[in-house]
This record gives C-alpha cells, structure tokens and sequence, in this order.
C-alpha cells in the first residue's frame, strides 16, 4: 500500500550530472564497469531518475532512435536501497520513461531484461512481454 508521505518524498526527474557520484557506486557494486558517458544519450543526460528523500533510488536511461522507436536500457538500482517499495519505485520510472518516449514522439518503447522482477512490472503494467 502506497502511502500519502510515499508519494510526497518521492521524484521522478531527468539525470542530472552530479547524480553520477551515486550511479558509478552502484555499477561499480555490482562488479560491473559504470558505461561511459558518450555511451549513453545525451552523454549521460538522457536518463530518468527516481529518488525519495532526496536520495536516488534507480535510473533508467531512455535512447531516442532515428524512427518512432524508443529504448529504455542501463537500468540500475542502489543495491543498498531494500525498502519495501523499491519496486514500485521501479515500475513508476519504467512507466515515466514509455510516457517521456510518447510525449516526443515514440509509438513504440522497448527494452530487454532477464530480471523476472521487471517481467512481473511491465506486465502489471499491461506491456506486450514476449519471454
């Protein structure tokens, strides 16, 4: 159950470059190398983020293609961050990315993932998923 402070502390934002000393972190938790940022769109900017109490929680990055199709890739969470609604949060930033993707243009937004957590999110969300 989502609760009224829930909705109040929580943001959904577009990156910003100062968020980088948060993201690094959690690639780097993880093991994995964080994705350099001529390698993202908008060099690094073209992310959404989502944080609550002012603290980021998980960002998502949106890849605007030459055609009315979006992606949505590099998505990452704080592996600290274990509250109860993380993966609300989560759903809420994949939902904000499909709107962001419409509103210039997308008919279409996508992404692939072997995370059945994020399965479970889109097809509560009534995405098409094929497995």
């Amino acid at each position: 159950m989502e609760y009224a402070e829930d909705i109040i502390d929580t943001v959904i934002r577009s990156v910003k470059k100062e968020d980088y000393k948060h993201i690094n972190k959690w690639w780097e938790a993880l093991g994995d190398e964080p994705p350099a940022p001529s390698m993202l769109p908008d060099s690094g900017l073209g992310g959404v983020l989502v944080e609550k109490n002012k603290k980021p929680i998980a960002v998502v990055y949106l890849y605007l293609t030459n055609s009315s199709v979006g992606y949505i890739a590099n998505a990452i969470a704080n592996p600290n961050y274990k509250s109860r609604d993380r993966f609300e949060l989560i759903t809420r930033l994949i939902d904000e990315c499909v709107r962001r993707g419409a509103a210039v243009g997308c008919s279409m937004v996508w992404a692939t993932s072997q995370s059945k957590g994020i399965i479970k999110r889109c097809k509560e969300l009534n995405y098409e998923v094929s497995e």
